[in-house]
């Protein structure tokens, strides 16, 4: 509630004071004020002395007071409340008509019943509202419809007091928990409706009769123990346990026992207050059960497994992450911070993977490198969840020793860079001697006559001169799939308008064996898109070459064509043998070649030309795959992708 300043035109905000000794009770008020979409101040005493320190330094709009507290009841500090003309509402979990109307006449101005659910607090803000702003209280239209004829015939010559007591009686008697009375001597003074409901029997039954009478005979020497040890400044115990009913089903109730002094410190009476939570065991039971199965699939798991709070400190590990980190037990690791095993340069990550989580973006692998008990970094693989934990939001995390596997991979990578420095001296170191040697050729060969080389001579330097150019060749090839490793991410090839169909065209006509060979075209003779002409050939003859080389004789060859929205696809199809589905990829590595292990295969291949082809496919945006193959051949596919038409004179 907001209360108007009239001086200032300022809202301010309703001081309210709640004096209740029990901390669940406590939490749970406190959670329902700042629900409100109105604005409470709220303090907290837990006692009666803390009450009075607050009420003398402090300005309070409402006092809110259980009825039972550690050091008295509300009635030993009412009169002071009074005197300062604050609003009381009493709030208790077991009360009778009698101390209700007793209360009403010391001036409490309301009066509350709690319920174990804890429904009594949705009235509470509008009891607040109600209790402040009413000056005189008259029965409501609708309460006077809901009143018994017996209840309304005597609230016509009731004082408003009288009213209110009339709803305590009913609430106390209609809700839903078990309530009941008791003296000393275990005779049954008061039970409730719902008492009577939960164990078949009616009142005329059970008053007068030994209360505990009703709990199964192994219960009653527990609860004997618990009333030897209540005192006045500890008058109240909850316990739990088993009750059989009438129909032979066991049930479990929760239930709170509070006995009351006379002034001598003699107890008056016992009242009791409880609630069926046989669901509640049944939903336990189940709940420690998997608790207790998910703990030894923790603890036995081959990855380990932590739970952490969002400050980072550690709640739980398992077996795996203490020798995973080299420690000897888990004592050594919990409630420590996660950070402290984490190598410097990778815990801003954590942190920001931690945050991640606790804003629902979850169940992603992020790799880390931890630090283990002896300084030693290793490599870990990580997946965080949000759980609830102890009743608390938590981090669970699964996490995977990848040291070995990275180590594998980053000397996997060193060697291929070694292989590959070394391929690219060996090119450049071979490439240098070759240069002299072919233009000696190419002089003996152009100026035969001048050197009076004989022609047997001749034909030699000739087929000599062959050799030289294929080694050539092999060596520009391994220069070329350097280059392109290493610039295929920065460099843009030049576009422009290629006509595919002629290019193909032109490619059959430099095969060698293109006598042999019976090509199929279904393309479009103006097919044409935007790319680079000189790059695009060298992948057709690439892949025309290859299907010339696998095909078997009669050898057929088809190339076709299709277009998307984005993408222009041609394929070159073949009748050879096939390929194995596992060598799909690895065709496309350097030197490989097919048939590699047969002593007949053919000379003068190194395996790199659909390497080539792929990298070329990618420095123009596109891909080069191997789409089909079977046992009448392979199919292979080079998919770019379609640029706008250039503009005349671009």
């Amino acid at each position: 509630m907001i209360n108007k300043d009239q001086s200032s035109g300022h809202e301010k905000e309703l001081a309210v004071l709640l004096i209740e000794d029990d901390l669940v009770d406590q939490m749970a008020f406190i959670r329902l004020m700042k629900e409100q979409s109105k604005s409470y101040l709220v303090e907290i005493a837990g006692s009666i002395a803390e009450a009075r320190t607050i009420l003398e330094k402090k300005s309070i709009d409402i006092v809110i007071s259980d009825f039972y507290l550690g050091d008295g009841t509300h009635l030993d500090i009412l009169p002071d409340i009074i005197k300062r003309g604050i609003p009381v509402i009493v709030v208790t979990s077991v009360v009778d008509p009698d101390a209700a109307a007793d209360a009403k006449k010391r001036g409490v101005d309301d009066f509350l019943v709690k319920d174990q659910n804890y429904n009594y607090l949705k009235v509470l803000p509008l009891t607040i509202e109600r209790t402040l702003s009413a000056h005189k209280v008259r029965v409501p239209d609708q309460v006077r419809q809901t009143l018994p004829a017996s209840e309304l015939q005597s609230s016509e010559s009731c004082t408003p007091r009288d009213v209110e007591d009339i709803h305590v009686r009913r609430l106390v008697i209609d809700q839903s928990e078990l309530i009941a009375r008791y003296r000393p001597d275990g005779a049954t003074i008061f039970v409730n409706d719902v008492f009577c409901q939960y164990f078949g029997k009616t009142r005329g039954e059970l008053i007068g009769k030994q209360f505990d009478l009703l709990l199964p005979a192994e219960e009653c020497g527990l609860l004997d123990g618990h009333r030897a040890a209540l005192t006045r400044e500890n008058s109240k115990v909850t316990i739990e346990h088993p009750i059989t009913l009438p129909d032979g089903s066991i049930h479990w109730i929760r239930r709170k026992e509070r006995a009351l002094f006379d002034e001598d410190g003699g107890i008056i009476e016992y009242q009791t207050v409880a609630t069926d939570i046989t669901d509640r065991k049944l939903a336990e039971d189940a709940l420690r059960e998997s608790e207790e199965r998910y703990r030894m699939l923790a603890e036995h798991a081959f990855d380990g497994i932590l739970i952490q709070d969002f400050s980072g400190t550690i709640l739980y590990v398992n077996q795996s992450i203490v020798q995973m980190l080299g420690y000897s037990c888990s004592e050594e690791i919990l409630w420590k911070n996660t950070l402290t095993f984490i190598a410097p340069e990778y815990q801003e990550l954590v942190i920001h993977d931690m945050q991640n989580v606790l804003n629902g973006i979850q169940g992603y692998l992020q790799k880390y490198k931890a630090v283990k008990s002896d300084g030693e970094e290793i490599f870990i693989e990580s997946i965080g969840t949000q759980i609830t934990y102890r009743g608390k939001p938590a981090n669970i995390v699964a996490l995977r020793d990848i040291n070995e596997r990275e180590n594998a991979v980053i000397n996997l990578q060193k060697e291929l860079e070694r292989k590959k420095d070394f391929i690219d001296v060996a090119a450049h170191e071979l490439r240098t001697p070759l240069q002299p040697v072919i233009g000696f050729l190419d002089l003996l060969i152009e100026q035969s006559d001048q050197y009076q080389i004989l022609p047997d001579v001749l034909k030699i330097l000739k087929k000599i001169n062959t050799y030289v150019e294929m080694e050539r060749d092999i060596v520009n090839k391994i220069l070329s799939i350097s280059l392109l490793e290493s610039v295929h991410n920065q460099f843009r090839p030049p576009l422009e308008p290629v006509p595919i169909r002629e290019l193909i065209e032109l490619v059959i006509q430099h095969e060698q064996c293109r006598s042999e060979v019976a090509f199929t075209l279904n393309i479009p003779k103006e097919t044409a898109i935007t790319s680079n002409g000189a790059i695009i050939y060298e992948i057709i003859d690439t892949l025309i070459s290859n299907a010339v080389t696998y095909s078997c004789p009669p050898r057929q060859i088809a190339i076709t064509s299709e277009e998307t929205d984005t993408e222009f696809r041609l394929s070159v199809s073949d009748n050879g043998v096939g390929i194995p589905p596992e060598r799909f990829e690895v065709i496309f590595e350097p030197f490989f070649i097919s048939d590699a292990d047969k002593l007949s295969r053919k000379y003068g291949r190194l395996g790199l030309g659909l390497t080539m082809a792929r990298k070329q496919a990618t420095m123009l945006g596109g891909t080069l795959t191997l789409t089909r193959s079977s046992g009448a051949g392979s199919t292979f596919t080079l998919s770019l992708p379609l640029q706008e038409p250039l503009k005349q004179g671009a």
